[in-house]
């Protein structure tokens, strides 16, 4: 009977060692594996779900400070407008303003200081944006050196260039970011690819107020692109390069390389505008003289966003997904997931891309009639890194709001009230306009029940701005 119950405990155990010893294999296998593998397309999905799923728990992996973005109400439908008023404006904010997570630069940060102080060279809000590119392309050569990825930080890259080491394309471009975020500018780091087996190229966007939009900056070729007037963002590069792609894709091109320039002009309408004397002889060899298209727009089939500018102010541990997360714009079905970036986030519509920043919002709160009317104006407003508000009255000097708050008296007729935001660095954003008329009590019964009409902001640069004059006088 005790032998019986021996040999009994003996095979449980035989069971239990061998699974164990399948678990202990398995788990020192898969490393292995993973190892072997990494860069299989389904293995680096895996790794950056797993990676996200682990940090979203646990907020004490990064160092991170709060960035204001200024007061955001919940905004009305309609403008109020009571029946003695004829009200205009151009509000155009919404209360949602970024569809995509995105990582902002705290403007406070002793490093942000840090590396202003290390530029050299002047920078602040009245800097144009076309003005950085030519100053941080004249740091340093264009080149290839092995240098150290320390997580991509613009005062590492500094000293680097400081110190006469060549940089590429993602150098200069994060450096570049770096010094328009100290100007007040809000920046975003991309990548490009042709064919989505490699990135081939790296530049910048950047929010203008003065343009109401993002434009792209390649701060290694020191351009920027034009089209009728307007400067032109990585989608709308992308969208003008899939319009004609096929005349590069075939198998047999029946256009020699000159005649394919032509042909790729003629048919885009888009122009390089180059930024400064800086990279002249890059753009002569890399550009002019070996890009497909002579423009380089051949890079715009794959785009990919960064979503963070932080990377003086916020630190993430290795592995962290927010340091190498990327939005992929998915401008066509029929191209597939690049094997570059399996893990990045696929955006279709690419309004979610391109949020508006630094836009003001007025809304009309209350109005008291009298001899001596009152206007009760509110304000709100999506700014990184928010001071103040300022306003002015009929074309008058600029003056700070105290609060988001104001009661304006309007002058009798029609007045005219501008509000805008403005940054920590004084960088002003976007102007929006409110125009009030006191109607007579005849006017009043025969418009009273015509709606509020609402002015639309214009993305179309039709006279030349501050920072196009000093391309011009250039």
């Amino acid at each position: 009977m005790g032998l019986t119950n021996l040999k009994l405990i003996l095979n449980k155990h035989t069971k239990h060692r061998r699974i164990l010893i399948g678990i202990a294999f398995a788990l020192a296998v898969t490393p292995v594996l993973i190892f072997l593998f990494k860069d299989h397309p389904v293995i680096r999905w895996g790794i950056a779900r797993s990676l996200d799923s682990f940090y979203s728990n646990f907020d004490a992996f990064t160092d991170k400070h709060p960035v204001n973005f200024g007061p955001v109400s919940h905004h009305r439908k309609d403008i109020y407008s009571p029946d003695s008023l004829q009200v205009e404006t151009n509000n155009t904010l919404t209360s949602t303003q970024m569809g995509i997570e995105f990582g902002h630069e705290w403007s406070q940060s002793p490093k942000v200081q840090e590396f202003k102080d290390l530029l050299p060279f002047q920078v602040d809000h009245t800097t144009t944006v076309f003005e950085i590119s030519e100053q941080v392309r004249r740091l340093t050569e264009h080149g290839r050196e092995p240098l150290p990825d320390d997580n991509s930080s613009p005062i590492q890259y500094l000293r680097f260039a400081k110190a006469n080491r060549k940089l590429s394309c993602r150098h200069f471009s994060i450096i570049y970011g770096a010094a328009a975020r100290t100007a007040g500018y809000t920046t975003r780091l991309l990548a490009l690819s042709n064919n989505g087996t490699g990135r081939d190229h790296a530049v910048c966007e950047v929010y203008v107020p003065e343009f109401h939009k993002w434009i792209l900056i390649d701060p290694d070729f020191n351009i920027a692109y034009k089209k009728n007037g307007t400067w032109l963002n990585a989608q709308e590069l992308n969208h003008e390069w899939l319009k004609i792609r096929s005349l590069t894709k075939a198998a047999k091109p029946r256009l020699n390389r000159e005649q394919l320039i032509n042909k790729v002009k003629e048919l885009t309408e888009i122009e390089v505008v180059e930024l400064g004397e800086a990279s002249t002889e890059l753009r002569k060899t890399n550009m002019y003289g070996g890009s497909l298209t002579g423009m380089n727009i051949e890079f715009f089939e794959y785009v990919l966003y960064s979503n963070r500018n932080d990377y003086l102010s916020a630190e993430y541990p290795i592995g962290h997904p927010i340091r190498t997360r990327e939005y992929l714009l998915q401008s066509t079905p029929e191209l597939p997931i690049p094997k570059i970036c399996p893990e990045a986030i696929s955006v279709d519509d690419f309004t979610q891309l391109y949020w508006p920043v630094g836009r003001t919002r007025i809304d009309l709160v209350e109005f008291k009639e009298g001899i001596s009317p009152t206007a009760k104006l509110q304000f709100s407003t999506w700014t990184p890194n928010f001071n103040f508000f300022e306003y002015r009255t009929n074309s008058h000097e600029w003056v700070r709001v105290k609060d988001h708050q104001l009661e304006w008296k309007p002058s009798p007729g029609q007045s005219q009230i501008e509000v805008r935001s403005t940054n920590t660095a004084g960088l002003p954003g976007e102007a929006t306009t409110m125009k009030i008329r006191i109607k007579d009590n005849k006017l009043r019964q025969t418009q009273k029940n015509k709606p509020v009409k609402v002015l639309q902001h214009s993305n179309r640069v039709t006279t030349p701005t501050s920072s196009e004059r000093h391309l011009q006088a250039n």
